[in-house]
């Protein structure tokens, strides 16, 4: 990957790794605390797990950005 050395390369697909995890368990809390209504319901803490999320995707674009060039 753009001429990185194996621990550059390792760190891109762990940072992609950890993203994709990132957003499927945001998914699911979704998923079982609004479509299966555990937990009375989606509260103030699963709307601002979205805004850490967004602040996670752009740490990791900025990650790969940085290891990259």
């Amino acid at each position: 990957m753009y001429g990185l050395n194996h621990a550059g390369s390792s760190s891109i697909v762990t940072t992609i790794v950890l993203v994709v995890l990132a957003t499927f368990f945001v998914s699911i809390r979704f998923y079982t605390r609004g479509i299966r209504h555990s937990g009375g319901g989606i509260g103030i803490d699963d709307w601002l797990i979205l805004p850490g999320l967004l602040f996670f995707y752009l740490y990791a674009a900025d990650g790969i950005y940085g290891m990259s060039y």
